[in-house]
């Protein structure tokens, strides 16, 4: 009787096709190398599968297996250069690896107890190893490997107390100037009270008293005035504070250099008149008491500066060490796959493809769990990022700004005026690059971190010179072709991690994560646990099939979301003529026909004749059309097209001060706050974080051929009608609506 193979079509062994001889196998040194390991064991005269029950069971005969298995690692000669030994998170591959397949193989042992030992445990250290190499994202979040499911954290936060009781925490306290320097003050003796005092009291004044000296006990035997009093200003007859700095001699305890001179000048600075005086007196020590008399009479009153003794310890800080704990609990179940096998499967494509058609699955189920967790660690890095960009502060108190991430923005095409060739102004343009760096560690206000900074591949060229590639996409570990690349770019200030893979989108840009390597700080945290493969659970669509199940546990965490983004602009691919653009300044009016049908037409870019790139959003049509001006909050009747334009002068984690006359903004006359009316103009101020600003300033061009001008200010100092601008813009208008 005829069996199902006689009829089954298409069978038989693959066809040989001359010629066919490109197809390359990425893990064929992988599978020599699980090889390997599996004829040790026969050498010895048992198969890995009899041994593996005691493998689970024995931690002697587990040592020895995860040795064979992590032989390939632990003398990788990648992982003995300089490069990796020497870097944190990369000197601790293989002891991370491992601990991962202890975790597997205890939880493979627990199971077993319960349903008894399958022998495909067997492909479970190999098919972690695999898996582990090919995950991409593991090395942009530093995968952690706990050895629990449940993770506590003890995270060390240190604080200065003041004897009020006060806690200020550290470093946040250190960024405040005004703090910093009250803090100071409050753990050395108490200060005089720098307020003027009338000559015709300091004749021997007792300083010892609480209205000079807060916070005293008049006339306590206690305090002492120390040397490092001193005059610090004076206040002549004419009402005029004189600063100054008038000490004691160490050795009689009198004025030097008492002499005073001031001179009196007009608005445009001629002399009128020089006022002197010559102060002389002296502080006693001893009693606590000070007396300064001046010669001429020129100076009515003196301000003190000093502070007294502190020996007895009366005024301190404390500081203060709390241990806060965090805890993480991995999900009590990943992601599961099955893979139901039937005999006559397996027969098939062992005769017709050579092939165990289990390991061969097993093997496509490893790469898919991986698969999903490189699509986990990114999927949930994009949604922390656009969630922050759209919540604004944290109300964490060390943070300089309102916002969690950094923005950047450079354009790949060069100024006009730039001589040299591409390559160059891609170099030279670095700035652009570590401008977002030093905004994501001044987030952090510490230096104590790995930036890792992850994109397609064909974006990073610009940094190309300056990068150590550890590894390429065609590398080999454990003899296993991986599919990214890694490599270590170092400046004057940063180290940095750059991870291409072909997994991130291209026009997304550069991503940045940072990652601390303190216990005071948590940015975001990947763990894995562990992953198994059992043949005891069944398939739940064919349950009487036998069958194949592999799982994992996975966890990806956040505490504080530091991260940063750079848009890259003039990427495509231009003839070397046009591969230029204006310098900033006056852009030339250009002629934008609104062709098409009555209905109207949209239009998303338009460049004028000297190379300036402005972009177009809205509708214009013949007569009167309604332009939806979304990005302004109102729906404008009449002919007006949304401009947007960079800004040059823009740098990451700045504040600025926009100004624009243009005429269109009488549309907004009532409507917007920051809309006014000077003289004939049409004006509008407002104030921008940098991050608001990278994707461009949006405006209006309408039928007014006015010309519209847009100002950039620093907003620390703008003083309206005063601060000079950093970027001026005048756009010439030149749009015709037809």
């Amino acid at each position: 009787m005829p069996g199902y193979s006689d009829y089954k079509p298409g069978l038989g062994q693959t066809t040989q096709i001359a010629g066919n001889d490109y197809a390359s196998d990425d893990s064929m040194g992988f599978k020599q190398d699980v090889a390997h390991v599996l004829e040790s064991y026969q050498a010895r005269g048992t198969s890995l599968s009899d041994m593996m029950q005691q493998v689970l069971f024995s931690s002697t005969a587990r040592e020895e297996f995860l040795s064979s298995v992590m032989e390939s690692i632990m003398t990788s000669p990648i992982f003995m250069e300089d490069a990796c030994v020497n870097n944190r998170f990369y000197d601790n591959y293989a002891d991370r690896l491992t601990q991962l397949e202890e975790n597997s193989l205890k939880q493979a042992a627990i199971e077993s107890i319960v349903t008894g030992y399958s022998p495909i445990v067997a492909y479970n250290p190999f098919f972690l190893k695999k898996q582990w190499i090919s995950t991409v994202f593991k090395d942009i979040l530093m995968t952690e490997v706990p050895a629990s499911p449940v993770i506590n954290y003890a995270v060390e936060q240190r604080f200065l107390k003041t004897m009020d009781g006060t806690e200020y925490p550290i470093p946040d306290v250190y960024y405040d100037p005004a703090i910093t320097r009250s803090l100071s003050a409050a753990c050395t003796g108490a200060a005089i009270a720098e307020n003027p005092i009338p000559l015709t009291s300091l004749k021997g004044l007792n300083l010892i008293d609480p209205t000079y000296i807060p916070g005293i006990v008049k006339n306590d035997p206690a305090v002492e005035l120390t040397q490092d009093i001193c005059i610090c200003a004076v206040t002549l007859t004419d009402g005029t504070v004189v600063p100054c700095n008038i000490r004691t001699d160490v050795t009689t305890h009198q004025w030097t250099k008492g002499k005073i001179e001031y001179k009196r000048t007009d608005p445009y600075g001629n002399l009128l008149s020089t006022v002197t005086d010559t102060l002389f007196g002296g502080v006693d020590f001893v009693t606590g008491t000070v007396t300064v008399l001046a010669q001429e009479g020129n100076v009515t009153h003196v301000t003190l500066r000093g502070k007294i003794a502190n020996r007895w310890n009366d005024r301190s800080l404390t500081v203060v060490r709390r241990v806060e704990p965090i805890q993480f609990v991995m999900p009590e179940s990943g992601n599961r796959l099955n893979t139901p096998v039937t005999l006559e499967d397996a027969a098939d494509a062992l005769v017709t493809q050579n092939i165990d058609i289990i390991a061969d699955n097993v093997d496509m189920m490893g790469r898919t769990l991986a698969e999903f967790e490189d699509f986990e660690i990114r999927d949930y890095l994009d949604r922390s990022y656009e969630a922050q960009a759209n919540a604004g502060s944290m109300g964490v108190s060390f943070l300089d700004s309102d916002s969690l991430i950094v923005k950047g923005h450079f354009d790949a095409m060069p100024y006009e005026s730039f001589t040299n060739n591409i390559t160059d102004w891609m170099k030279d343009s670095r700035e652009y690059f570590e401008r977002v760096l030093a905004g994501l560690k001044t987030k952090l206000k510490t230096d104590e971190v790995v930036v890792v900074c992850y994109s397609h591949p064909n974006l990073i060229r610009f940094l190309q010179n300056g990068i150590n590639w550890v590894f390429s996409d065609d590398t080999q570990i454990s003899g296993m072709k991986i599919s990214y690349n890694f490599g270590i770019y170092t400046s004057s200030q940063d180290r940095v991690h750059i991870v291409t893979s072909m997994y991130v989108p291209e026009d997304s840009g550069l991503h940045f994560v940072v990652i601390p390597t303190t216990k005071e700080l948590i940015t975001y945290k990947h763990f894995k646990y562990n992953a198994v493969i059992d043949r005891n659970y069944r398939d739940p669509v064919h349950p009487l099939t036998p069958n194949v199940m592999v799982t994992q546990r996975t966890l990806t965490v956040e505490v504080l979301p530091v991260q940063g983004r750079m848009t890259i602009a003039g990427r495509e691919a231009y003839s070397p003529i046009t591969l230029k653009r204006v310098l900033p300044g006056d852009v030339a009016g250009a002629v934008l026909g609104a062709a098409g049908s009555d209905a109207g037409v949209t239009t998303t870019a338009m460049k004028n004749s000297l190379g300036y790139v402005l972009t177009a959003a809205g509708t214009a049509a013949t007569g009167h059309a309604t332009v939806d001006t979304a990005g302004f909050g109102n729906e404008l009747t009449g002919n007006f097209i949304q401009m947007n334009i960079q800004l040059p002068g823009v740098a990451a984690g700045g504040s600025y001060v926009v100004k624009q006359y243009n005429p269109a903004l009488e549309q907004y006359n009532g409507k917007d706050e920051f809309v006014k009316e000077v003289g004939d103009q049409w004006v509008k101020t407002k104030t921008y974080a940098a991050q608001d600003l990278m994707d461009g300033y949006a405006f209006l061009l309408g039928d007014d051929k006015a010309d519209v001008v847009i100002q950039l200010f620093n907003a620390a100092s703008y003083i309206d009608g005063a601060s000079p601008a950093l970027t001026t813009i005048t756009v010439k208008n030149g749009i015709t609506f037809q």
